[in-house]
């Protein structure tokens, strides 16, 4: 069961606070078997210039009934066996790291759920705006992962 888990450290099942919220992943096909090739086709394909992208939209009706959608969109390697043996690993464990880091950003939008449920839905705006800026300072302070270990 998916955990909700806001910023004094409660975690609690979503179902909880009694909004739905849906993740859906997409990818976008890296084929470069080199270093070099991987990084500029990173570069140069991923999502709005970055490795990996997250996006999340918080929706609320007039009856303070809310909901949370999140999109990932993370690298894919066509042939990861094509890649040798450093490489390949290397690949696999900045993977795993961008996409802990990417599911951070995606337990923003939970958190801004949360808080405007518990608002009773009130300031709405104002609370995406304060969990928005709080995405941009996640990656300013780990310098978009690299401090958390994500780097290829």
């Amino acid at each position: 069961m998916r955990q909700i888990c806001l910023a004094i450290a409660l975690c609690l099942p979503s179902a909880a606070f009694g909004f739905d919220v849906k993740e859906t992943w997409n990818t976008y096909e890296v084929d470069e078997t080199t270093r070099e090739g991987i990084l500029q086709q990173m570069q140069d394909d991923g999502p709005s210039g970055y490795w990996a992208y997250t996006e999340w939209y918080v929706r609320w009706t007039a009856e303070c009934e809310v909901s949370v959608e999140i999109v990932y969109t993370m690298p894919e390697h066509s042939d990861p066996d094509a890649m040798d043996g450093d490489l390949g690993d290397n690949w696999d464990a900045m993977l795993e790291f961008l996409q802990e880091h990417e599911e951070q950003h995606g337990q923003h939008g939970i958190n801004a759920a949360a808080e405007i449920e518990a608002a009773d839905c009130r300031n709405g705006m104002q609370i995406i705006d304060e969990w928005g800026q709080e995405d941009v300072n996640f990656d300013a302070e780990s310098d978009h992962g690299a401090l958390e270990g994500v780097e290829f």
